[in-house]
């Protein structure tokens, strides 16, 4: 899985470029911080190279393309999108603010509180679901023949095993280490 993350610090005219770098090292996911170009003639770019823009409505600061089929929107905050790729990975894409205008440390920790509990909430999701397939995978399903149990059986039907594969959880945190535009 190959992940471009870049704060693009609001510059404009850099559709071309995007599409290019996610081209020359073939990405998987491109996020993008203070996005401020054209969307859709991006978007129009990346369907070309397989990558379709993912929902992070309620956070603005980020935006999110994936060649991944199975994606889904976990919790969103205006300072972080979380994302679950594949039912397996757990991407949170992080934007926080900074100290240039001020002193935002005590916010950033509240944010970063908040976003490690709503990742724990995905991680317990994702155990749960495993020892469900676990369960699953031991456990035999005897098909009711439809015969009163005092009554003799004249046929056996054998055990249908479900059969499930099991699903790594990986946690895959984005870090908040972003590169300006030129």
């Amino acid at each position: 899985m190959k992940i471009l993350f870049w704060n693009t610090h609001g510059n404009q005219n850099i559709n071309n470029y995007v599409a290019s770098l996610s081209v020359d090292y073939d990405v998987d996911i491109l996020i993008l911080e203070e996005y401020e170009d054209n969307k859709t003639d991006l978007g129009n770019i990346l369907r070309e190279r397989k990558l379709i823009a993912r929902s992070t409505i309620g956070c603005d600061r980020i935006e999110i393309w994936s060649s991944y089929v199975d994606v889904e929107q976990g919790f969103q905050d205006p300072y972080y999108s979380i994302q679950i790729i594949k039912n397996e990975y757990i991407i949170c894409c992080v934007h926080l603010p900074s100290d240039l205008h001020g002193d935002y440390s005590e916010e950033r920790f509240g944010i970063i509180q908040q976003m490690m509990k709503e990742i724990q909430k995905v991680e317990e999701v994702f155990e749960i679901l495993q020892e469900e397939i676990s369960l699953r995978n031991q456990a035999a399903t005897l098909p009711d023949n439809g015969r009163n149990p005092t009554h003799r059986c004249e046929s056996w039907h054998p055990p249908v095993w479900h059969r499930a594969t099991m699903m790594s959880r990986n946690s895959r945190y984005a870090t908040p280490h972003s590169f300006r535009a030129p």
